[in-house]
């Protein structure tokens, strides 16, 4: 028996476990949805057992929580047990392709995330950054600014 039907049978369709799945195969296979261009059509799949949400559910449910995202580990790989955990809407944000990362005083670091780790606002820290300046000075809490 479909998964799908089975579910739908159980009346648990609207459940958010099961949205998060048939958003995930939506993304990925239907060439309508919105979000294709960035998964499906660049070649992001979701693993074969994964097609069956029972499947799905035995893998990720035990660790799920309301809230959580689902979330690829490797961006440029597909949907599977190996590839994917539960983040906060947060973490997910930062395992973006178009996240910039930078040198930090403690390793590399997203942006967004050094900048709230070290308290500099955002925008000075890319500023700062693309202005090639030392770690040290890029990490200051000084404003650099002149001043008139």
């Amino acid at each position: 028996m479909d998964s799908k039907v089975s579910i739908r049978q159980k009346g648990k369709s609207s459940a958010p476990l099961y949205r998060c799945w048939n958003a995930m195969r939506a993304r990925c296979e239907k060439p309508s949805h919105s979000l294709h261009k960035w998964y499906g059509a660049r070649g992001i799949t979701v693993c074969e057992r994964w097609q069956s949400f029972d499947l799905f559910s035995e893998d990720m449910q035990q660790s799920w929580a309301p809230g959580l995202w689902l979330d690829r580990l490797d961006n440029n790989k597909g949907y599977s047990p190996e590839n994917c955990k539960w983040v906060t809407p947060s973490e997910n944000n930062r395992n973006r392709r178009s996240n910039r990362w930078i040198a930090t005083p403690e390793g590399p670091m997203v942006l967004a995330e050094a900048a709230e780790k070290f308290g500099i606002e955002a925008n000075r820290l890319r500023y700062r950054v693309n202005r090639g300046l030392s770690l040290e000075r890029t990490f200051s809490k000084q404003d650099f600014r002149k001043k008139a």
